[in-house]
């Protein structure tokens, strides 16, 4: 069976009423949007990134296609990505019967192109549909109707299906019957779950900002293709095909990157339970799930790397990477460090001793370099690209010798060390052993900030607004009160700023707030920074470069020089006025892929 597609002779306006709700794959919004039918004739389709466009609830489908009827000005009735909706050329949309794709971006038509965000031919790399007097804009939706035939002479393109998906459509003969267009849905995403190919770029941007090097230029173009910036200059050569994306009134810079992420782990935070709690809700699959979901989110906020630091159930954050590298999802680059090794006890308090060791859903008990080093070897089985040991969360902790075997063993197999301690006694043994990172180190004094500097470790401070510390408590006795930590937390960045200890931004986001997203919980963080006193330019280079650097990704990612991934971020301000211009990035790119591009950032 072979799917045609047929187009009526002219568009319509109807007011959007949802009408059914399912998920489907999408590669350049957040992989699965809320897509709602629409009862209209022909029918229309709203997608979650139009939601976020115009600050509707993601999840509420019937809202989001009544604000687009009502706030697109220039396409009353047409719906889809807000961006190549709200273009002035309108009558181009009128002109070709077309609704526009469900992706933040739009491409210039170009008659036999696929382009890189076109579902319609993605998987296969076919040449886009054509309209009779036109090429589609974007490959996903278009103001038409789906008819199935059984004519074996006909190409067949993976998902035009997805132009009626949730309606039947048409098996053509004398023995019509109808199709479930919902499973043809299905069958078409698992078909494009494979990776696409980055088409190649010239993005030309206004400021271009690379803390590395701690250079600010002007008028430049970046060339990228395969993933990777190609050129940098100010009239660099371009690849045939280059689509132009114009940033030239956006500051671009490289991808943040964020040392000290829990993206499966959301805290129970309010009245006694202990931190465990969570355990006996929560299968490793719904924690996967849920650090899927955040990964996607980071990502879209501008976070193109991440490493996350364990409390990851049996694996899970790991099992998200494999995802997300194999293609299935678009998502960060993610470091993994599998379970957190400790002393007996993980992180845990007093536990009865009938209950057992169940702390060992996610953390590796290990007393003595043997047992220590076992443990290194099981975390690098299962993929860890970093160590993370916890030091001082009980009256005992890890002597040097301990330290040092876990360091010997994860640095044989390239991978660094970091370790949670706060100070005293056991933050002197893990300067000693020589760990890659202190994790958090809130009270470090200056003579410990001093050796960590002389010996080259990095500080990942993980510096807690005190509003977060309000919510989260002692997190069950791990942490100080709010009321000791807070100012704790700004005196020790400002102190390890002015010794010139090597920072890295770390958030160590681990709770859900109503109506914010975890990844502007994480930017939360920067306020404490600007309330230290860090220059924005130290705070840039503490998320891009400095972080790369820690997590030995500094050869492909954290900067932006000929031969990196193009992995990068823009937005309509400043960052190095106001780090707090952080929040407004519109334009993401992950590997030569484009993540995000808002109306601000719209392609020429």
């Amino acid at each position: 069976m072979s799917v045609a597609l047929t187009t009526p002779r002219s568009a319509r306006s109807e007011p959007l009423t949802a009408e059914s709700e399912m998920p489907i794959s999408c590669r350049f919004c957040s992989r699965f949007c809320a897509v709602t039918m629409t009862s209209s004739s022909p029918p229309l389709v709203v997608a979650g990134c139009c939601a976020r466009a115009i600050g509707a609830t993601a999840n509420d489908a019937r809202a989001t296609a009544a604000a687009i009827a009502t706030v697109n000005p220039n396409a009353r009735g047409l719906t889809g990505c807000m961006d190549c909706s709200l273009r002035s050329d309108s009558a181009y949309q009128a002109r070709n019967r077309v609704n526009p794709c469900l992706v933040v971006g739009f491409s210039p038509p170009r008659r036999g192109t696929a382009y890189a965000h076109s579902i319609l031919s993605a998987r296969r790399r076919e040449p886009a549909a054509a309209l009779a007097d036109g090429p589609l804009p974007c490959g996903l939706i278009e103001r038409g109707v789906i008819r199935a035939s059984r004519r074996r002479n006909r190409a067949t393109t993976p998902c035009q299906i997805l132009r009626t998906f949730g309606r039947s459509a048409m098996v053509g003969g004398r023995t019509a019957r109808s199709v479930d267009m919902r499973i043809l849905l299905v069958l078409t995403c698992l078909a494009l779950t494979g990776p696409l190919a980055a088409q190649p770029y010239a993005i030309r941007a206004g400021t271009l900002i690379d803390p590395a090097r701690g250079a600010v230029e002007h008028d430049q173009v970046l060339v990228v293709a395969d993933g990777h910036i190609k050129a940098i200059g100010p009239h660099p050569e371009l690849p045939p095909g280059a689509t132009p994306i114009d940033l030239s009134r956006e500051w671009l810079m490289p991808g943040l990157i964020d040392a000290h992420t829990h993206l499966t782990l959301t805290e129970v935070v309010g009245g006694s339970a202990p931190f465990e709690s969570f355990y006996i809700l929560e299968s490793t699959a719904y924690r996967a799930l849920r650090g899927l979901r955040n990964a996607v989110g980071v990502l879209a906020a501008g976070f193109t790397t991440v490493r996350d630091v364990g409390n990851a159930g049996d694996y899970a954050m790991d099992d998200v990477r494999r995802a997300i590298d194999a293609g299935w999802y678009q998502g960060p680059t993610i470091i993994t460090c599998g379970k957190i090794i400790a002393p007996f006890g993980g992180q845990s308090h007093g536990i009865p001793p009938e209950q057992g060791a169940f702390w060992k859903y996610e953390y590796l008990d290990a007393d003595g370099p043997a047992e220590i080093r076992k443990a290194v070897r099981a975390n690098l089985y299962h993929g860890a690209g970093v160590i993370k040991l916890v030091l001082d969360n009980n009256r005992y902790h890890y002597s040097v010798e301990e330290i040092r075997a876990a360091v010997d063993e994860a640095h044989h197999a390239g991978v660094p060390v970091s370790v949670h301690v706060f100070g005293g006694e056991a933050a002197d043994n893990a300067i000693e052993a020589g760990v890659d990172s202190i994790e958090h180190g809130f009270f470090l004094t200056d003579a410990q900030l001093t050796r960590l500097r002389d010996k080259g470790i990095m500080l990942v401070s993980t510096d807690f607004p005190r509003a977060h510390l309000d919510i989260i408590g002692t997190s069950g006795g791990i942490l100080p009160p709010p009321e000791v930590l807070a100012p704790k937390i700004i005196d020790r960045l400002r102190r390890a700023h002015r010794l010139g200890v090597h920072l890295v931004f770390g958030s160590d986001t681990v709770m859900d707030v109503a109506g914010r997203s975890r990844a502007d919980l994480m930017l939360d963080y920067l306020a404490v920074w600007r309330a230290a006193g860090v220059p924005s330019a130290e705070v840039l280079k503490s998320m891009t470069s400095e972080a790369a650097q820690l997590l030995r990704v500094a050869g492909e990612r954290g900067h932006v020089a000929v031969g990196a991934a193009a992995d990068l971020i823009a937005m309509p301000a400043d960052p190095l006025a106001d780090t707090e211009n952080l929040r407004r990035i519109d334009f993401v790119m992950k590997d030569g892929h484009i993540v995000r591009q808002g109306p601000a950032a719209a392609r020429q």
